[in-house]
């Protein structure tokens, strides 16, 4: 069985939450076309001096994919490293979503945010954008027959 690396990270992400004494972690993502990214990623404190996009943390590290010719698509494997907690958190809510298996980034996208909020505990949502089309109306006749409701006869 492959070790599950967003749950390792979850436990990760925990640690830096007492370190940091993190109260707040927001992350909005959006997607249309056919790709979809983080949009923006807060972290809060209760500590006067943290500073978000210097705060580091031991985790496992996402390598990526990479292409091979004739093969397709290969995931490149996971790698234990030292990242910032922006991206850590960025990684773990993007996996998140990617678990739901809902497609919130083709056609029309769509959007989300993943929040976790010390006295509420986390909150996930993912919307996604649709267009309706709704017909109206619809008559099937051939040409030149007469309908009984229709006073009317093409000719």
């Amino acid at each position: 069985m492959e070790k599950d690396y967003l749950l390792e990270n979850e436990k990760f992400l925990q640690k830096a939450i007492a370190i940091y004494q993190i109260d707040r972690i927001a992350v909005r993502f959006s997607g249309y076309g056919d790709s979809g990214q983080m949009d923006d990623v807060e972290i809060s404190s209760k500590l006067s001096n943290f500073q978000p996009d210097k705060a580091m943390i031991r985790a496992w590290q996402n390598q990526g994919h990479e292409h091979i010719t004739g093969q397709g698509w290969r995931h490149k494997g996971w790698e234990m490293a030292e990242v910032s907690l922006y991206d850590l958190v960025a990684d773990l809510a993007m996996g998140r979503v990617s678990d739901t298996g809902i497609d919130w980034y083709n056609n029309k996208g769509g959007q989300g945010e993943w929040e976790w909020d010390a006295s509420s505990g986390l909150s996930f949502y993912v919307d996604v954008n649709v267009t309706e089309q709704v017909r109206e109306h619809q008559t099937e006749r051939m040409l030149g027959s007469y309908d009984e409701e229709d006073e009317t006869q093409v000719a």
